[in-house]
């Protein structure tokens, strides 16, 4: 066996901050990396970007008593609602083999400092799915466009900006890596070898595309225990995992790929 195994303990995935791609930026990179995640040990070999949007819809405060002395904020929001659940039916049309859809789902609306007062402002939160071929660029093209139309249109004020990126990620999905973690995975806890991307974003597209690696999102556990409740792994599949992370790690190190 020859060769080395780093392990990164990174923090900020969940915000997006710099943790794993700044541990490769001061050598803490390798040929191959690994970022685990509940797989249920399944090899990934892309994800999906992640974009958030934060949209502002203007109004004009006035005591309630006198609605029509302003402009109601939420108001002036139900075309831009509108135009954004268009924008949603438009982009689900765009699939990946191995990702699904595309997504652009409204999660939060806030308006209103008080019961009595006309809301100057609403806020509108986009959270914004993409695929590997889709670019963040464009797709900012996409909101600008469809926000100055309706605001044209309604004669509503509308602005916008971006708050966080994690872009979209992919390797060959008959890499060497994606091979051997196929083939120990299955071979541990009869894990299908189909071909397989995982629907949410993770640090990998910092090694795929800041250090240029191969790199896999993998491990043991449920998907759907993220973020929930009582999250846990279960420890007979944490118990598989471990096996099949050495033995994957071994069948590299040992350089069978040769």
């Amino acid at each position: 066996m020859d060769g080395s195994v780093v392990f990164q303990a990174a923090i900020g995935e969940e915000t997006a901050e710099p943790g794993t791609k700044t541990l490769l930026e001061r050598g803490y990179d390798g040929d191959y990396g690994v970022v685990l995640e509940p797989t249920s040990m399944r090899t990934a070999t892309s994800e999906k970007g992640l974009a958030w949007y934060e949209i502002t819809v203007a109004g004009d405060p006035s005591h309630a008593s006198r609605p029509d002395q302003g402009s109601n904020a939420v108001r002036n929001a139900r075309p831009v609602l509108d135009a954004l659940d268009e924008y949603d039916d438009t982009v689900r049309e765009r699939v990946d083999d191995l990702l699904g859809r595309a997504y652009a789902t409204v999660t939060m609306v806030n308006a209103g400092t008080k019961e009595n007062v006309v809301p100057e402002k609403t806020t509108i939160t986009v959270d914004r799915r993409f695929l590997p071929e889709e670019d963040v660029s464009a797709i900012d093209d996409e909101i600008n466009a469809l926000l100055t139309e309706v605001a044209e249109h309604h004669d509503i004020e509308v602005s916008w900006q971006r708050t966080r990126t994690y872009e979209s990620a992919a390797i060959d999905p008959d890499s060497y890596l994606a091979d051997v973690f196929r083939r120990h995975s299955a071979a541990v806890a009869d894990v299908s070898e189909e071909s397989w991307g995982i629907v949410a974003s993770t640090d990998v597209r910092n090694f795929i595309n800041d250090a240029g690696m191969e790199a896999v999102t993998w491990g043991p556990g449920e998907l759907s225990q993220a973020h929930t409740y009582d999250e846990h792994v279960d420890l007979a599949a944490a118990k598989d995992g471990l096996e099949a992370l050495l033995n994957a790690a071994q069948e590299i190190l040992d350089g069978d790929n040769a």
